[in-house]
């Protein structure tokens, strides 16, 4: 009883810190029509094709990467070398730092095998590296290196005079499908180039906390089928930790976070049944689960390849759609008695969610 009140007035607080300090931040009017040159009606369609168009040219980091080296403070242990990269994004805006994606990638110090890279994501309103730096604590000593990069309007591509994420859920839903259509290209694009630089022979997990995790979520979704004829290679497996599993349903039955883009929004339930073809095109339930099921070992067992973590006292995003989808996709779905604050960013979880991408097995 007591860990629950806690999780829910923990998650009540941050989520009222979000709104009034970041999703109301200078009372800013809400953002009309697609942030990029995406159009509108491709973005209505309820197509995913259109919605999010041909898979994206895929960009090494390392060969995108520049000067100065990451400060040690930036560094773990068991870290070679940190770099950051940065290449332009497929999409323009009117805000020239959100065209430009910023990555930073943490190198394995040793490797007992082929090398491996888990391409990670974080959430909405990402203010440091203090998440991604968790899982490279985690992930680095066991040989695996860690990739990530910042998402559209939010850390180092967040816009002077806003906050980080502010401009993601801050418009009407043209406005908000183009930045889901923009993470989602510059998620694929930092997977592609990973995949096909050649430095990881061992493959490419992909992992992500809460919008992070609907962003590899959908963009796994789509290189498993939209994208499958144009993708080499798919991730060797896929990790939500707390994802918008149901990123419209989110947005309009969400918690404190998301009053604000429900007023932008200002859709009602006749508008929710009408645009349930464009629910689907951004659901990642509503497409084949990316990852084939590995056939059972001679014990019977074997790892699963798509995995799930969500907090029973979650006040964010809404835990039934996460079930529905492990259900979809057969995914291992892990319970944690904790809100949604607690799971996306305190160290334990993030070590507990981690430490299972060391494995071995989940990476043959």
């Amino acid at each position: 009883m007591f860990r629950r009140l806690a999780s829910h007035l923990s998650d009540e607080f941050a989520g009222l810190g979000l709104l009034y300090g970041v999703m109301r931040y200078r009372q800013r009017p809400p953002q009309r029509g697609p942030a990029s040159d995406a159009d509108a009606a491709a973005l209505l369609s309820g197509d995913p094709a259109k919605v999010f168009g041909p898979l994206p040219a895929g960009v090494d980091p390392a060969s995108r990467s520049f000067p100065p080296p990451v400060a040690e403070a930036g560094r773990v242990p068991g870290c070679d070398r940190a770099f950051d990269f940065a290449f332009p994004s497929t999409e323009t805006t009117e805000f020239a730092v959100n065209n430009e994606v910023r990555g930073r990638l943490w190198r394995a110090e040793r490797t007992d095998g082929p090398r491996r890279v888990a391409l990670t994501l974080d959430g909405v309103t990402q203010p440091s590296f203090g998440n991604m730096r968790g899982f490279a604590r985690t992930c680095c000593p066991a040989g695996i290196d860690v990739a990530t990069i910042d998402l559209p309007f939010n850390h180092r591509r967040t816009p002077e005079g806003f906050r980080p994420g502010q401009l993601i859920l801050g418009g009407d839903l043209p406005h908000v499908l183009s930045v889901l259509r923009q993470a989602v290209r510059d998620a694929a694009a930092t997977f592609r180039g990973l995949a096909e630089s050649g430095e990881y022979p061992g493959g490419v997990g992909l992992a992500g906390i809460s919008f992070g995790g609907w962003t590899v979520l959908q963009t796994a979704a789509l290189l498993g089928s939209v994208w499958k004829e144009q993708a080499p290679v798919g991730p060797r497996w896929v990790c939500g930790v707390c994802p918008a599993a149901d990123l419209l349903l989110a947005l309009t039955d969400g918690g404190a976070i998301v009053r604000a883009a429900r007023r932008n929004l200002r859709l009602g339930p006749s508008a929710l049944t009408e645009l349930a073809p464009v629910a689907n095109s951004i659901r990642p339930g509503a497409f084949p689960r990316p990852v084939p099921a590995d056939p059972p070992d001679a014990a019977g067992e074997g790892p699963n390849r798509v995995t799930l973590h969500a907090g029973r006292y979650d006040r964010f995003v809404p835990n039934p759609a996460i079930e529905r989808l492990a259900a979809t996709w057969d995914a291992d779905l892990i319970w944690h008695r904790t809100g949604h604050m607690g799971l996306a960013a305190a160290p334990p979880y993030l070590r507990a969610v981690s430490e299972p991408w060391t494995h071995d097995a989940l990476w043959r």
